[in-house]
């Protein structure tokens, strides 16, 4: 899992927290921060013993970061975070059993829910 980041302090903390928490095994999580001058930086560092890889230098953007991360990564299943965004609860356990029960399925794309502050759903698209 890959979470490109910058200057995203203020959300970063809370996408950290639900990657990690899925207890999934075997995670890869890596975090490709583009040089952050705000407080991303110190965040990151308080989890990098759970991180696999991370990094903090100027890149090309978002997209730049996330194949960069690609690079870092030696799993068979890979996803991207935003920095601003978070997983359900359990999220990492049912895309690994969509993979592994349907040997057709290649790629996966989830529908947004927007949350507010309290968790409160304020749009889910089906």
């Amino acid at each position: 899992m890959i979470t490109p980041n910058y200057n995203q302090g203020a959300f970063i903390e809370r996408t950290i927290a639900s990657v990690l928490g899925q207890n999934y095994p075997n995670l890869e999580y890596i975090i490709m921060d583009g040089g952050s001058t705000d407080n991303s930086v110190e965040i990151i560092r308080g989890f990098e013993d759970e991180l696999y890889y991370w990094e903090s230098e100027k890149d090309e953007g978002m997209y730049h970061a996330i194949n960069k991360g690609f690079g870092k990564s030696s799993g068979t299943i890979m996803c991207w975070i935003n920095s601003d965004d978070v997983l359900w609860e359990g999220a990492l356990h049912y895309v690994a059993r969509l993979f592994t029960e349907r040997k057709e399925i290649r790629w996966l794309q989830g529908f947004p829910s927007v949350i507010d502050e309290n968790d409160n759903i304020i749009l889910q698209r089906d």
